[in-house]
C-alpha cells in the first residue's frame, strides 16, 4: 500500500470532494485561489508522466488543537494547495500558494503558510503505513504578480540590500533575492525561517526541500504555469 492510498483509507472522509475538493490528474495539476478578490487566481503545475492527488486548502485548515493551542510557535495557517506527487515509484508533497502581488511581506507569508501546512500534513502522515518521510520529496510552490513596473523592482532590491546588511535570518534576506534570480532553491528545512532554531526532529530539520517562486508572465495576468 502507497502512502497515498494508506492516508486516503485512514483519512477517508477527506476523498470527498466536497471536504477539499479532492481531485486526481495525470501530468498536471491545478490549485485555484479560493479568495474571490484575489487578482492571481490559477496556478498550473505540471511534470510529465507524473500521477497527482490534490486537495484544496480545507484540507489542514482548522487544526489549531495540534498547533497554536498548544504552541507559541506554531500557527494554524493553510495554504491554497495540498498535492501528493506519484511518479516512478517515488512520492512527493507539493504545496502551494498564491498571492495577489509581489510583496516581501506577502511572500514571507506564503512560505509560512505553506510551512505550517506541512507540519500539520506530517502529523497525519506519521499515523499512516508507508510513510517514509526520508525518501518523500518536498516541494513549496508561491506564485504572485510579476513585478507592476521598473520602480517596483528597483524598490524591492533596495528594500533587500538594506534587510540584507542588517539580518541574515529573515525570510528576505536568507531567500527572496534567490527565488527572484533563480525561481527555485534548495534548502533544509530547519533553515526555513518560521522554524529557524526551534528544537524540531533532527531528520526533519535536515530535510532537504524546493522552494519556488513562480510570478505571471506579465502584470495582471490571473493564471501562471510551472513545469518542473
Amino acid at each position: 500500500m502507497s502512502i497515498i492510498s494508506s492516508f486516503g483509507e485512514l483519512y477517508d472522509k477527506t476523498l470527498n470532494p466536497a471536504f477539499a475538493n479532492y481531485t486526481t490528474s495525470n501530468d498536471a495539476f491545478v490549485v485555484n485561489e479560493h479568495d474571490p478578490k484575489a487578482s492571481t487566481t490559477l496556478l498550473r503545475v505540471e511534470q510529465a508522466g507524473a500521477a497527482f492527488a490534490t486537495f484544496n486548502y480545507m484540507l489542514v485548515k482548522g487544526m489549531g488543537d495540534i498547533t497554536e493551542k498548544r504552541s507559541s510557535y506554531f500557527e494554524n495557517q493553510d495554504c491554497d494547495g495540498v498535492t501528493f506527487m506519484s511518479k516512478q515509484g517515488h512520492v512527493g508533497l507539493i504545496f502551494s500558494e498564491l498571492k495577489s502581488k509581489f510583496s516581501t511581506q506577502k511572500l514571507h507569508d506564503a512560505f509560512c503558510q505553506m510551512t505550517h501546512s506541512f507540519l500539520k500534513m506530517h502529523a497525519m502522515l506519521s499515523l499512516c503505513k508507508d510513510y517514509t518521510f526520508d525518501d518523500m520529496s518536498l516541494h513549496f510552490i508561491a506564485a504572485c504578480q510579476c513585478f507592476e513596473d521598473k520602480d517596483q523592482e528597483v524598490g524591492i532590491y533596495n528594500r533587500l540590500s538594506k534587510e540584507e546588511l542588517v539580518s541574515k535570518t529573515t525570510f528576505a534576506s536568507k531567500f527572496l533575492r534567490k527565488l527572484i534570480e533563480q525561481h527555485d532553491v534548495t534548502v533544509k528545512f530547519g533553515e526555513v525561517t518560521t522554524v529557524w532554531n526551534l528544537p524540531i526532529n533532527q531528520n526533519l530539520a535536515d530535510k532537504e526541500i524546493t522552494l519556488s517562486l513562480q510570478v505571471t508572465q506579465n502584470f495582471g495576468d490571473s493564471s501562471l504555469v510551472y513545469s518542473f
